[in-house]
């Protein structure tokens, strides 16, 4: 088609595509770039350099990674102590998620070199931060269509956490404790002999506000504050959780039956969840084709 200027040139291709034309900027629901080879090379590079650029500030002598690793064999508290200046300092948080955003600003496809967790079904969620042997590092937010209207149920297990508020978002704090026996430090857990969970009355969530539990005896749960509030939770969470592989299991089996029973917080103690030797027993067990054929052969 001629354009009516002079000479009767015909009208330039357009330099914006034509998805992008009416809006000025790409979509992260148009399809990915699967045949530009140049484009996808150049968001790998920029995930790859930035990724390098944080593991390097991680593990220089005073970085996140290298301060987690000279704490491996201490004891929680003590680990948590040492952190504690990463989750009340958050400047290098802010850091990261602007050079993660400045990424998406520049290909809507790129993605930023942050490990997810959570976020299914409108659930709680977050970003790995750090994450070396029993210590982890997340950027938490819990919507506040996750929160109830009474407290849940309370989970307490083995090891210590610090919580660093960065938005309570007008949510109430019902804090839980329980008193742990010597069996149990041994690894017996059984719901029948779990000493009962002791609940406070709720309060608000203050913004800015650290919690310190030892999760093995205290834990707490999040509620719909009075006012109504409806902002979500956004939170630091750093968990010293040891390796629960060597865990003692109990010789009965209706005690292990038992142990993974949910009770509520102003009952007994809640249950911890199943201990990882318990689910690879579980994978260790024949399947149910063997079993049947060895049921033939002795029926024979």
């Amino acid at each position: 088609m001629s354009c009516g200027g002079t000479g009767g040139a015909t009208n330039p291709a357009p330099s914006v595509p034509a998805p992008f034309a009416m809006h000025g900027m790409p979509s992260r629901h148009d399809h990915f770039p699967r045949a530009d080879a140049a484009r996808r090379v150049a968001m790998r590079r920029a995930v790859a350099d930035l990724d390098a650029a944080w593991r390097a500030a991680d593990t220089a002598p005073d970085g996140l990674l290298t301060v987690i690793a000279a704490l491996a064999h201490a004891p929680a508290d003590v680990v948590i102590a040492g952190l504690l200046p990463w989750l009340s300092n958050t400047h290098w948080l802010r850091d990261r998620l602007d050079a993660a955003l400045a990424l998406l600003a520049a290909d809507p496809f790129t993605r930023p070199p942050l490990r997810m967790v959570g976020g299914g079904d409108d659930g709680p969620g977050g970003l790995v931060l750090a994450d070396h042997g029993a210590v982890r590092l997340t950027l938490q937010l819990r919507p506040f269509s996750a929160n109830e209207a009474a407290p849940g149920t309370a989970v307490f297990v083995p090891g210590g956490a610090a919580i660093h508020v960065l938005d309570g978002g007008g949510a109430e704090l019902r804090a839980h404790s329980v008193a742990v026996s010597a069996a149990e430090e041994a690894g017996g857990f059984t719901a029948q002999g779990a000493a009962r969970c002791h609940s406070q009355p709720p309060r608000p969530l203050r913004t800015g506000e650290t919690l310190i539990l030892d999760t093995a005896r205290q834990s707490f749960t999040l509620q719909h504050g009075r006012a109504g509030a409806r902002s979500d939770n956004l939170y630091l969470e750093l968990t010293v959780q040891p390796c629960l592989c060597h865990r003692k299991r109990p010789p009965d089996p209706r005690q292990r039956l038992a142990s993974r029973q949910q009770l509520p917080p102003d009952g007994a103690r809640a249950a911890p969840p199943a201990w990882p030797h318990r689910r690879r027993a579980a994978l260790r067990r024949r399947d149910g084709k063997r079993r049947f054929r060895r049921t033939l052969e002795r029926d024979a």
